[in-house]
């Protein structure tokens, strides 16, 4: 092992190799455990496991399609690999693909890859820190990032760009040493770009003001860097380039336009928000270890020359590009985090103030009312189980915080800690809180998928689409109102809920029911 690391450029001990490995199970367990045990979520999930699955139907993996219709949203890459997921899965047959099996499948090849991120992390954090112990808090700090795992595991893109971002800094560093690994740095590029296509700008930006800053000249005259960039840039062009040949002028202005550019200037399907939307983000979502940050920041500024400089940068550079962007997602802040976790993980964590105890004194109160309030109301064993053992964790915390030796006994307790209260979460079906605003998809696709043909089209009683259904339905649901339904219902199936079938006014043709919704026939049958 030891040999083979070498030749790679990556020179570990045996206790290194040990970390290494140890963190690449734990992250994997935890990206893993409970993947399947809630639906697929609108709008991305759906609209990319339907896409995935067209691609494998159609075995036609360079234009990507959904219902027959070109996708232009997205490049393969990463789609390809939920791909991969649902093909495995239908090797199977037929019977195979219900949940929770499916959900597994479609998820599982990217949350993988975004588990990855871990114990690539902890080796960039070898090579910016003098201290070991900065390495293996960094990976620890971003494994229990409570956005960075949640969002990772589902059927989504920015996972894997975090893991092909953080890769690719890795080379980038590494190439000082090795230059060959280089090559590696162009390859990362590449499948960032046939991922989410002109993010690769910014992130490639990330680092050229790096090297810039740094004043790191070997890079730029390492003949690797440019023959990786070279063969990345190869690849990339010859998808675009099918796409031209194909599409033509239409494809260029949809891809580059309306999903990618577009977004910088304007908001794009109503998805604004202020220019501290992205701040309030962080506030709501990267507790507790976000309590370190202005140490973290004022200690890497102060070390900027030795190692401070990449997180520092890459968080500052990251955070104001997406903050003047017109258009706001959640996701949009996902390159961030490992930035965030190098910070916190390098230099938030070296001092600790015992002053903190009152803070995670505070967080154990919370977490024992937020228990009690879960017990009342949603009593949810892995709910219950994650609320106590985040009420043990931060308890410990604060009893550690006041004894000698604090930073060590501190840092341990509290990855452990959140590492079994992350969990207990997944065990749940919770952590995909997002399905529970509307109404369920699962069992109503399987009803219409039943009851009618491939391809035929249904009607839906509700205001805007719900690709998660379109999914689980596999057809197009169009959304409608009431006196469309009226109209359309002569020639076309419906699905209508309980007080729309109320308010009908005469009798329907119902074929099959399910979770308060009916399948209604056409008056003039097809």
């Amino acid at each position: 092992m030891l040999n083979f690391g070498e030749k790679l450029g990556v020179s570990l001990s045996k206790t290194e190799w040990r970390w290494l490995g140890g963190l690449t199970l734990a992250a994997l367990f935890l990206w893993l455990v409970g993947l399947g045990n809630a639906p697929l979520r609108d709008w991305d999930e759906g609209i990319y496991a339907g896409v995935a699955r067209e691609m494998v139907r159609s075995q036609d993996w360079v234009h990507l399609t959904v219902f027959g219709q070109p996708f232009w949203a997205k490049p393969p890459f990463a789609i390809g690999f939920i791909a991969i997921g649902y093909q495995v899965l239908s090797g199977f047959g037929a019977a195979a693909l219900q949940s929770p099996a499916l959900e597994f499948a479609c998820r599982a090849p990217l949350a993988i890859i975004t588990a990855l991120g871990v114990p690539l992390l902890y080796l960039l954090g070898r090579e910016l820190f003098s201290q070991e112990r900065g390495a293996i808090a960094a990976a620890g700090v971003y494994l229990t990032l409570l956005p960075v795992v949640r969002h990772g595991r589902l059927a989504m893109l920015d996972g894997l760009i975090n893991t092909f971002l953080i890769l690719f800094l890795l080379c980038l560093l590494k190439s000082k040493q090795r230059p060959p690994l280089a090559l590696g740095m162009g390859i990362a590029l590449a499948a960032i770009a046939l991922t989410k296509g002109v993010l690769v700008l910014a992130l490639g930006a990330i680092a050229l003001g790096y090297v810039l800053l740094q004043r790191q000249w070997q890079v730029l005259k390492n003949p690797y860097s440019w023959v990786g960039l070279v063969i990345g840039g190869a690849i990339v062009a010859a998808w675009y380039g099918a796409q031209w040949q194909t599409y033509g002028w239409e494809f260029m202005a949809n891809h580059f336009g309306f999903h990618s550019f577009d977004r910088l200037s304007t908001t794009v399907e109503g998805n604004a928000g202020p220019i501290w939307y992205y701040l309030l983000e962080l506030l709501k979502y990267a507790w507790p270890w976000l309590i370190f940050l202005p140490t973290a920041l004022a200690q890497a500024a102060q070390q900027w020359r030795r190692g401070g400089l990449l997180p520092l940068w890459g968080f500052g550079f990251f955070l104001t590009l997406v903050s003047v962007m017109g258009t706001k997602l959640p996701w949009y802040l996902f390159p961030i985090y490992p930035f965030l976790a190098l910070l916190i993980g390098g230099y938030g964590l070296t001092q600790i103030s015992p002053q903190l105890r009152y803070f995670f004194g505070f967080l154990t109160l919370a977490s024992l009312g937020g228990g009690a309030y879960l017990l009342w109301s949603d009593p949810q064993l892995p709910l219950i189980g994650g609320a106590a053992i985040a009420c043990v964790t931060f308890a410990l915390c604060t009893r550690a915080l006041s004894r000698p030796n604090r930073e060590r006994n501190f840092l341990i307790t509290l990855t452990i800690g959140l590492y079994l209260g992350l969990t207990s979460f997944f065990l749940s079906p919770a952590w995909v809180w997002e399905v529970n605003e509307s109404f369920p998809v699962r069992a109503i696709g399987a009803m219409v998928r039943e009851n009618l043909p491939p391809n035929v089209p249904v009607y839906l009683d509700y205001p805007h689409s719900r690709p998660s259904l379109d999914f689980y339905g596999d057809r197009p649901f169009i959304p409608a109102d009431f006196a469309t339904l009226q109209t359309q219902q002569q020639n076309h199936f419906i699905l209508i809920n309980e007080p729309t079938r109320e308010a009908w006014g005469e009798s329907l043709k119902i074929l099959a029911s399910a979770d308060g919704y009916h399948l209604i026939a056409p008056q003039i049958q097809p």
